[in-house]
This record gives C-alpha cells, structure tokens and sequence, in this order.
C-alpha cells in the first residue's frame, strides 16, 4: 500500500479531529503531541541555525542529540518487535536473536 504525503496529512488530521471530539481527555492528547515534537523540532532548527552560522559546537551538539533521540526510538522499535511473538503466543517469551545462536 501507498500512501502519498498529503493523504498522510488528511489522517492525521481526521485522528485529531475524532481524539479532540470523543476522548474525555484531549488536553493530554494535544499536550503529548507538543512534548514529543516541539523539543525534536527546536533540535533540528537549531542544528541548521548552527550549520548557517557555522557554529561547529552547537552543530555537533544538536546532531548528538538527534543521533540520542533516533537511537533511543530504534531500540524502543526493536523491543517492541521482539515482544510480539509473547503476544501471539500467549506469553510465551522468545528472544529476536534465537535464529542467530
């Protein structure tokens, strides 16, 4: 399946007009999107203001920290692919690295 970017859009648009309209708690639907995206988006502006001024430490700074932040992200997806084999077969833990020993 495709999905183009400006249909993209219009879901994620449609899944915040449904959480605004039917979830008891849209303050903290809206609040985790502002806190999840608002300091990743600040890193990225900043690492280009540093890259136009030719600020070299706050450049690798803010690449450090997105470097952090894709890290992080990667291993949280890794972990949680490794946890959906528990599910499927009634918790029986099994580790993504058993085809390897």
């Amino acid at each position: 399946e495709t999905v183009s970017l400006s249909s993209f859009h219009f879901w994620v648009k449609r899944q915040l007009l449904c959480a605004k309209l039917h979830h008891p708690a849209w303050n903290n639907v809206a609040a985790q999107g502002l806190l999840i995206n608002v300091p990743l988006l600040t890193a990225v502006g900043l690492l280009v203001a540093g890259l136009v001024y030719g600020n070299t430490q706050a450049t690798l700074w803010n690449a450090a920290s997105l470097m952090a932040y894709w890290n992080v992200l990667f291993i949280f997806c890794v972990y949680s692919y490794s946890t959906l084999p528990m599910t499927r077969n009634h918790l029986v833990p099994i580790s993504i690295f058993d085809d390897y020993v």
